[in-house]
């Protein structure tokens, strides 16, 4: 229920629901910014992104910056709460960053590696870390299955509680929430790590 835009020189202005800090700054007693506003406190960003109710962006120098709730972990702070003014994300900037999104509670990181990075909300297998991990991530994690299957993901996207990735060799892998069939699997079943949809083998995806 909140809104973001990016001008030309990286200056970022938002509006709507803000109760949570999502819009990057105080809001009035009605938690609702109806017309835009500029974010302040942050550098030029080039690319923004969004949840639920946590958003954020990444700058020149290869840096996350976070604002709203983190409540489950989703901004890569180790404190949860929130945070109304943007703050520095714990990611280590040395990882060069191809794409940053928000699900609904949590968020995920494309590398120019070909590496998914997670963090945030771990309920009905969120966070594809695997069946033993329940917990809330409240920093970035690597998802193992890819590399340890030889795997390169060019492409990321992710619904409130499930997600979908596209690896080089054009093969498409969802995990998460599956209580509606969301995952593509033909099932209605949670998938704790990524699972490859098989409808989609042999078949030209582009994202």
């Amino acid at each position: 229920d909140h809104t973001m835009v990016r001008g030309a020189s990286g200056q970022v202005w938002s509006w709507g629901l803000g109760g949570n800090g999502q819009l990057g700054y105080d809001v009035p007693e009605s938690q609702i910014q109806p017309t835009p506003r500029i974010v302040e406190g942050i550098p030029p960003l080039f690319k923004l992104f969004a949840g639920s109710d946590h958003s954020g962006g990444l700058d020149g120098e290869g840096n996350v910056w976070v604002w709203g709730s983190n409540s489950c972990g989703q901004m890569g702070l180790s404190e949860t709460g929130n945070y109304a003014q943007p703050t520095l994300s714990n990611w280590n900037p040395q990882i060069a960053i191809q794409d940053i999104i928000g699900g609904g509670q949590h968020t995920l990181i494309l590398t120019k590696e070909g590496e998914v990075w997670v963090t945030g909300r771990a309920e009905e297998g969120t966070c594809g870390l695997g069946a033993e991990v329940r917990e809330n991530q409240m920093e970035w994690k690597k998802i193992e299955f890819f590399g340890k299957n030889g795997l390169n993901v060019k492409h990321i996207a992710a619904g409130f509680s499930h997600n979908l990735a596209l690896t080089e060799d054009d093969r498409v892998f969802s995990w998460g929430g599956n209580s509606v069939g969301q995952l593509g699997l033909g099932d209605e079943i949670d998938r704790y790590e990524p699972t490859e949809v098989e409808y989609f083998r042999g078949r030209l995806i582009k994202g």
